[in-house]
């Protein structure tokens, strides 16, 4: 007996030993490398902490929580942690579950949406105590921002707690940002007037000096707003109510590459061309909502951009069915090509801007370039044979039966 107990180890063994190996469980097979690359895949289309007005989704936690080998995984990938979708307005132990995730991200950057809003999505027009601190505590970390989404009432933005947490702040530097959004929800109903200029939320100090900040997202614009326009690649803003607004826009944002904007009701708006013109070397894709099909003229007609290769134009309204306004809109588009010199290759609109298929094949004309037309019929509107035959047309030759493509570059199929 004694002899069997201290024999030595034989190939049986070795291979029970396989056989072990081999039904242990494969989460402790796969290389912690895999689960560091897997874990932030399956994470990027959600947020790390997620609060709501009725839970907190743990996501990064949830993971944590598998198995020691997750755990440990999770714990040595600090980007896991660094996405946080937070509601200011309700989570009294908030503090705790966030403070833990800052720590956890450790010197990562961090993708922050900031909001306050009671269980049917109404924003609150105040925040609790442990929300201005919990603010307190992101204002704290907001030189790692390098994404922030913030959509807070303008009487929060402009609260007196703000300017006491921004004081804590020493000097303020967002040496990451690279996408600031700001939603304020009704700020129009104060500030109507050219005469009472939007004043800049005292929040926007802390992006003042942001030097990698190259994408903006705003409700309305103002040239007060304490933001670095000149260095801004890619601009939107939701809402537009004065043209000079549009024009200091553009203005004051040299650099942009791209913009999306939105003309609403035009307070300044006369009919005539006061407002002064810019020229914009350096746009090259606008994408542009004009409530009112009569604002068009107006518009575009301030700007000159011939760099410009992607347009992107739709009509809310027509303010009268007659042909004379949709003439005009449609020359407008043309009258900034031919101005501007630019070469578009791509071109969006939609059935209120040209209301006829003869107004539309007078643009085209003028986008011998173009690569990919996306006309959107409305529901009055269709296109029928005849508007494809049109794209190609008799050529000005001696031969009536030669025919030219309008748009000889164009990549087919037609999106409609």
């Amino acid at each position: 007996m004694s002899a069997d107990c201290a024999r030595k180890p034989t190939l049986l063994d070795d291979d029970t030993n396989k056989g072990r190996a081999f039904l242990l469980p494969a989460v402790q097979r796969i290389p912690v490398e895999i689960w560091m690359k897997i874990f932030p895949l399956s994470l990027q289309d959600s947020f790390s902490l997620q609060t709501t007005a009725d839970e907190i989704s743990a996501s990064a936690l949830d993971l944590s929580h598998v198995c020691s080998v997750w755990r440990a995984v999770a714990i040595s990938t600090p980007t896991l942690w660094s996405k946080l979708f937070i509601n200011l307005a309700d989570g009294s132990h908030l503090e705790d579950v966030l403070s833990f995730y800052l720590e956890r991200s450790t010197d990562s950057s961090l993708v922050l949406s900031l909001y306050a809003a009671d269980a049917n999505g109404d924003l609150h027009e105040g925040l609790p105590e442990y929300g201005w601190r919990t603010m307190a505590m992101l204002v704290k970390a907001h030189s790692r921002g390098s994404e922030v989404d913030i959509s807070l009432v303008w009487d929060i933005l402009e609260d007196g707690m703000v300017q006491d947490i921004l004081r804590a702040v020493s000097s303020p530097f967002c040496e990451r940002l690279q996408t600031f959004r700001v939603s304020f929800p009704s700020i129009f109903s104060w500030f109507t007037s050219e005469d009472l200029p939007i004043p800049s939320p005292a929040l926007f100090k802390l992006v003042e000096n942001a030097p990698r900040l190259q994408s903006l997202h705003l409700d309305a614009f103002s040239r007060d707003y304490l933001l670095p326009y000149f260095q801004l690649h890619d601009i939107t803003v939701f809402d537009f109510h004065f043209l000079q607004d549009m024009v200091d826009c553009f203005t004051l944002c040299p650099n942009l590459r791209k913009a999306d904007i939105a003309v609403e009701t035009l307070f300044d708006y006369d009919g005539g061309e006061e407002t002064r013109h810019i020229t914009h070397p350096e746009l090259s894709s606008l994408k542009c909502f004009i409530t009112w099909r009569a604002y068009t003229h107006t518009v575009l007609s301030k700007l000159t951009l011939p760099a410009l290769t992607e347009l992107d134009l739709s009509v809310g309204h027509a303010t009268s069915l007659n042909d004379d306004e949709a003439e005009t809109a449609t020359t407008s588009v043309q009258d900034q090509i031919s101005r501007s010199g630019c070469q578009l290759t791509m071109l969006s609109f939609n059935g209120a801007f040209y209301q006829t298929l003869v107004n539309l094949q007078r643009v085209l004309s003028s986008t011998r370039n173009l690569v990919c037309l996306k006309p959107s019929a409305s529901s009055s509107q269709c296109f029928p044979t005849s508007f494809f035959q049109y794209l190609t047309v008799p050529c000005d030759s001696e031969s009536e039966d030669y025919k030219v493509d309008v748009l000889p570059r164009a990549t087919w199929p037609l999106f409609i």
